[in-house]
């Protein structure tokens, strides 16, 4: 009877127990790309809690150096990274494209394949489901590359490169493709070229990327990164050089080549250095997000009908915020902080868009690229 009492108390305790634990399905996987020279400390990955806001200590995994930019693809369980391959025998650097497996119980990653960019400083990656494409934006060169992904291989299918220049005669002097991004649902993709100031567009015709137009940005903006509304009526950019955030809206040709409004990331009286960085709707498309260097910042807008509202600038916790993500339940925001060595963990009111700190104890050598897979 003693053993019987004793076996139905260690149940319940067992069961208690396991009823404060947060379901599986609240612990998120992500990675994080890192400006690091050392190929071993390129790629991280880390799991996220989305009750209550704790990050794990990140684990590097992987062999790519400066892994500065990558694509999540949780359809077909890959990564696709921009970043240097290191040779053993000679230290020497190829600017390449890579691919790997994701083990999304462990989070440790396979290289699959990997590819000569194509182009000088890749910073932006992204996989087209649709045509079964990644496409590279290379800053250096200043040209997009396009390639063919087939049965874990790597093969080029076409270079375009971006003419013309700007009037900052520092960052300007010739085209930069900055980002480049592919319209959800649609075959549209624009390319930000920070030395253009274009909006370069493509579209797929038989497979193949094809540029068929452009959109002047402001001169001296230096467009840098795009995001689209989750309904798809706005496009927004974020302008590195003047530091600002322009919105879209399509024209009849269904390309966002209409400008609805543009609004500044600093305040008035700013004087000093700054670099705006990396943009992002909220899940519902009620707010707009955008980072700041140098201002070191992420600012928040309240978005109507396109139109943007500055409501908040966040500084606490931040240095350097390259890029930053939002996390799938739309509560918490994760912010690489390059020259912080670490990630910070911002709390979002979802009713009023605006930013509380959390924590920033999640430290990772220069952190560049943050993304949940």
């Amino acid at each position: 009877m003693a053993n019987t009492k004793q076996l139905l108390l260690f149940i319940i305790i067992i069961f208690l127990s396991s009823c404060q634990l947060p379901p599986k399905n609240n612990r998120e996987l992500l990675y994080i790309g890192t400006n690091n020279t050392d190929s071993s400390k390129g790629i991280a990955y880390s799991f996220f809690n989305e009750i209550t806001g704790e990050l794990s200590q990140p684990i590097y995994t992987g062999k790519l150096a400066n892994a500065i930019f990558f694509d999540p693809d949780t359809i077909h369980d890959k990564l696709y990274f921009v970043g240097s391959i290191i040779n053993n025998e000679d230290s020497t650097e190829t600017q390449s494209v890579v691919t790997y497996n994701v083990d999304k119980t462990s989070g440790e990653i396979t290289q699959i394949a990997n590819e000569f960019a194509y182009g000088e400083g890749p910073c932006f990656i992204e996989y087209n489901k649709k045509n079964n494409k990644i496409l590279v934006a290379n800053y250096v060169s200043g040209n997009v590359s396009s390639f063919d992904y087939l049965n874990d291989k790597i093969s080029l299918d076409r270079i375009q490169q971006h003419y013309e220049h700007g009037p900052d005669v520092d960052r300007q002097e010739a085209p930069h493709a900055h980002s480049i991004r592919t319209e959800p649902n649609h075959d549209i993709v624009y390319s930000a070229d920070l030395g253009a100031d274009k909006l370069m567009v493509y579209q797929f015709v038989d497979g193949k990327l094809h540029k068929s137009d452009s959109i002047a940005c402001a001169p001296g903006a230096g467009p840098r990164h795009i995001d689209f509304s989750p309904k798809e009526e706005i496009m927004a950019v974020v302008n590195e050089l003047n530091c600002t955030v322009t919105t879209y809206k399509k024209d009849s040709s269904g390309i966002y080549s209409h400008e609805i409004t543009t609004s500044s990331m600093l305040p008035d009286n700013f004087e000093g250095f700054a670099k705006a960085a990396d943009i992002h709707f909220s899940p519902d498309g009620n707010f707009l997000y955008a980072s700041n260097r140098g201002y070191h910042s992420i600012v928040v807008y309240k978005v109507n009908h396109g139109n943007i509202e500055l409501i908040q600038t966040f500084t606490e916790s931040i240095n350097w915020p390259r890029n930053f993500t939002i996390s799938k339940n739309g509560n918490y925001i994760l912010v690489a902080n390059r020259d912080g060595n670490n990630i910070s963990v911002l709390k979002r009111n979802k009713q009023s868009g605006k930013l509380t700190f959390l924590h920033s104890n999640t430290e990772i050598e220069s952190p560049v690229c943050i993304r949940f897979f």
